[in-house]
C-alpha cells in the first residue's frame, strides 16, 4: 500500500513534469517522493518492532508458557523490587536474572537482561505469581 501510495506521488511528479518540460524538476521530484516514502516506511517499521517488544514483554511466549513453581524468598524479594522501582528498573532485572540463572531458569534470565521493561512484565508475575 504504501509502495503504490509512493509510484501514485511518482506519476503525479512525472505528469506535471511533463507539463513544465524540465528534466531536472523530474528528477528531484522522484527523488524527493521516493525519500517520503522510505521515511515513512522506516518509521512504521520501527513502531511495529517496539509495540512487539511490548506486547513479549506483557505477554511472553503463548506456545512456551514458563512453568509453574515455587521460588526461594531472595528471588521473591528481588522480583518485588524490580515491580516497586519501575520505571527505572534495569540494574534490579540484572540482578534478578543472575538469581534466576542460579535456579536453571535460562529463558526467564534472557528476558530479564533485555533492555526494555513495563509493569506488566510476565517474567515478574511469573515469580510473584500474579495474573
Amino acid at each position: 500500500m504504501a509502495q503504490e501510495a509512493s509510484w501514485r506521488t511518482v506519476d503525479a511528479v512525472m505528469y506535471e513534469a511533463m507539463e513544465r518540460c524540465d528534466p531536472t524538476w523530474i528528477a528531484q521530484g522522484a527523488v524527493a517522493s521516493q525519500e517520503q516514502g522510505l521515511a515513512a516506511h522506516a518509521a512504521k517499521t520501527a513502531a511495529r518492532k517496539e509495540h512487539c517488544h511490548l506486547l513479549r514483554d506483557i505477554v511472553g511466549n503463548p506456545f512456551r508458557p514458563l512453568p509453574p513453581r515455587a521460588f526461594p524468598p531472595h528471588v521473591l524479594g528481588l522480583a518485588g523490587a524490580c515491580y516497586a522501582a519501575f520505571p527505572a528498573v534495569s540494574d534490579q532485572f540484572l540482578i534478578l536474572a543472575d538469581a534466576l540463572d542460579d535456579l536453571g531458569e535460562g529463558r526467564a534470565a534472557a528476558h530479564c537482561r533485555e533492555p526494555l521493561h513495563v509493569r506488566g512484565c510476565h517474567v515478574l508475575d511469573w515469580v510473584l505469581r500474579e495474573e
